[in-house]
């Protein structure tokens, strides 16, 4: 009989059991058989922790950041601060308070904040920004002027499109713009807008007769002529509606009627409406010039007109100075009658005038003023256009004052202040002479000097880098910002081709990009990641009549060469309707493609359009993408909690609330032009960018501040507190 087992010999013995074990042998009751298996190996786990926080972005002297910390195994957390200034409200702890420091913060400034579990440690990284000031609009880059629609003194006023101004008897200066609105400038220069009917037709020009009242001239939708006659207390009536008038292009009030000056004739009209004489012939425009009475005469392609003090119409036609009495006979004060040769000086005839966009007007001493221009072709150079302001005296002497070129193309090359075309020369009551430059209103000296009068149109003329208060942008459509406070500007100079800008926190602004990408198709939007590495995208419509729309879309990440290199997706065409593929690079293909911002870790996230519905991808850092069912916490919100869009084409930034509510905080309804000051205060309305993606013209910049792409400029918006 073998020994019984004691029990350590019992338990070696259901050691040394491989597989069964009877349960009486090893402790078990009931005599059945079972099967045990050995307990798995404890999991190994990997030291580790995580930290949250309610922010990492506040200003200094802000409110105390709440920061949580999660270990993997049941280890004391720990709390340094291991870059940058502040204080923690404990040394350990799993939530311990980060308070920024009161002052002594003049740029963004990087904190570390590490929490240790064992070996294990988490950075958790706060940026803490400086105060912004004041809250309201202001400038950063660029240039405040453009087209627009703002009243206000001098430069600070806006138009639109100066199609024709016209002075009145009261030393004021009328405009009208963009044909829909009246605008008044003062002898100061302040801008006011006239209301007008709305029923009435878009408005060709203005001429104000010696009793102040004004008298605006338009066609309506049947081409039928229309004059709105408007009193001296600003209230309108009809005047004049009229088939038989040539459809004119000009109208200049005298006293004792109007002349309505079509391309080759002109027709006289009394105060009461009723038909006087026609000066030439419009059915034979292109008849040689020749003077005569009333229809005999030949008057050829007429560019202005004026009135002198004994009511005779002074005429620019032929490219000569005509002379028209108030009984219709037509005379030639200085000029050959031909539209064709060298402008140059003289008496009479041995004068020569130019025939491109020239204007004539009356100084307060009787004498004829001329601003007349020509096209000097040369090399096959149609741009180039010669100026001169030219006086002609009583006898028909022609002397010019001043001279030079400027050119039409687009962006113009500025010579001598002339970039823009300069036109319709005009004298105010007290003898300043007025000229339109662009969208803005100028006075001018003898000398063909140019200075402010009112309104301000820019001086875009090209791509300028160096200090922010000389930089210009063509046309910027996009905008970022990385966490040092560097801005990241794409301009689209042509459709073709498309550069980008860094604006540093020094205030200097370097191109980073300059390039035609592959096929020629312009970048769509910028966005730089918190460490300033920056992805450009590239969006292409490849709608087809009668067949399903297509898209394209690639980003590219810009490297430290200025050369963009590809990220993620393709040029190739993608199918609205089909679901979006993920991959690798090129392998994963985008629709409609809008870049949201970073997570945390530097990871890239963009809004997309897949199957007809609204999609999220995720691009690590190795161009690997992804579909995500919903957007990382924080990832395109500002550091106050909300996201902000701009609406380019109405010239408004809005904020959106979570509900969907939006609150407007920079721009008003209904104006265009860059107004800085007082929030909301004015953006530029801008109806071509309708194809940019909503919110790429504006970014977060701090806690509460905003940058804004307006027309050429770089606005800084400071939100209240």
């Amino acid at each position: 009989m073998n020994p019984p087992l004691s029990g350590i010999n019992l338990a070696r013995a259901c050691g040394a059991t491989t597989l069964f074990l009877t349960l009486a042998a090893c402790g078990g009751g009931g005599g059945a058989d079972v099967v045990a298996t050995a307990p798995p190996p404890p999991p190994i786990v990997t030291p580790s922790v995580t930290v949250t926080g309610e922010a990492s972005q506040v200003l200094v002297g802000g409110k105390p950041v709440t920061l949580n910390a999660a270990p993997v195994v049941g280890t004391t957390i720990a709390w340094t601060i291991v870059e940058g200034p502040g204080t923690l409200s404990a040394a350990s702890g799993a939530t311990v308070n980060y308070l920024p420091p009161a002052a002594g913060i003049s740029a963004n400034t990087t904190v570390r904040i590490k929490a240790s579990a064992g070996d294990a440690t988490k950075t958790f990284r706060v940026t803490v920004y400086p105060d912004p000031g004041a809250p309201g609009l202001g400038l950063l880059a660029g240039v405040l002027g453009s087209q627009g629609n703002l009243d206000g003194a001098g430069t600070a006023a806006r138009f639109s499109t100066i199609n024709a101004i016209a002075p009145d008897a009261s030393g004021n200066l009328l405009v009208v713009d963009g044909g829909q609105r009246l605008r008044k400038v003062g002898a100061a220069g302040a801008v006011t807008t006239i209301a007008l009917p709305a029923s009435w037709p878009i408005f060709t020009d203005v001429s104000v007769a010696p009793d102040n009242t004004a008298y605006l001239l338009g066609l309506d939708g049947e081409s039928k002529t229309r004059v709105l006659k408007l009193l001296p207390d600003n209230s309108a009536v009809p005047f004049l509606t009229s088939e038989q008038t040539g459809q004119p292009k000009r109208i200049v009030a005298g006293r004792a009627g109007l002349f309505l000056i079509g391309n080759a004739q002109i027709a006289t009209v009394g105060l009461d409406g009723s038909a006087g004489v026609a000066i030439g012939n419009e059915q034979d425009g292109a008849a040689p010039c020749r003077d005569g009475n009333g229809a005999t005469a030949r008057l050829g392609a007429i560019n202005d007109a004026a009135l002198d003090a004994a009511g005779n119409l002074i005429v620019l036609a032929c490219s000569s100075v005509r002379k028209i009495t108030p009984a219709g006979v037509v005379t030639t004060l200085a000029g050959d009658l031909t539209a064709t040769g060298t402008p140059r000086d003289g008496v009479g005839a041995s004068a020569h005038f130019g025939n491109y966009q020239a204007s004539v007007a009356i100084d307060q001493g009787g004498t004829i003023r001329v601003l007349d221009f020509d096209q000097p072709v040369a090399n096959g150079d149609t741009s180039t256009i010669a100026y001169r302001l030219r006086m002609v005296a009583a006898d028909g002497t022609v002397t010019t004052l001043a001279s030079g070129t400027y050119r039409h193309d687009t962006p113009a090359t500025p010579v001598a202040g002339w970039a823009y075309p300069v036109k319709w020369l005009r004298y105010l009551t007290d003898g300043t002479a007025i000229v339109s430059k662009g969208a803005e209103l100028r006075k001018i000296a003898d000398d063909g000097t140019l200075a402010a009068f009112a309104g301000d149109s820019g001086d875009i003329t090209g791509e300028v880098t160096g200090p922010v208060a000389t930089a210009r942008f063509v046309n910027p459509r996009s905008i970022s910002a990385d966490l040092a406070g560097n801005l990241y500007v794409l301009d689209e100079v042509t459709r073709q081709r498309t550069t980008a800008y860094k604006i540093s926190t020094a205030g200097q602004v370097t191109k980073i990009l300059d390039t035609t990408l592959a096929p020629p198709l312009a970048a769509s939007e910028i966005i730089a990641s918190p460490d300033g590495t920056v992805y450009i995208s590239q969006r292409r419509y490849v709608g087809k009549f009668d067949q399903p729309a297509y898209n394209a879309g690639a980003i590219y990440r810009l490297g430290a060469d200025g050369v963009p290199q590809p990220f993620a997706g393709s040029t190739a065409d993608a199918l609205a309707s089909a679901p979006r593929k993920d991959g690798q690079g090129a392998a994963a293909d985008f629709y409609a493609i809008t870049m949201l911002g970073f997570d945390a870790d530097g990871t890239l996230y963009v809004e997309d359009q897949g199957n007809g519905a609204l999609v999220y991808r995720r691009i690590d850092a190795a161009g690997l993408v992804t579909t995500v069912a919903a957007l990382p916490a924080g990832v395109g919100v500002a550091p106050d909690g909300y996201r902000y869009r701009a609406d380019s084409g109405a010239g408004l930034v809005y904020r959106l609330e979570a509900s969907g509510a939006r609150t407007v905080v920079a721009g008003t309804a209904g104006l265009s032009g860059n107004r800085i000051g007082a929030a909301p205060g004015s953006l530029i309305a801008s109806p071509t960018h309708w194809d940019a993606p909503l919110g790429l013209a504006v970014t977060p910049t701090g806690p509460r501040t905003l940058a804004i792409v307006s027309g050429g400029a770089i606005l800084k918006l400071v939100l209240p507190n």
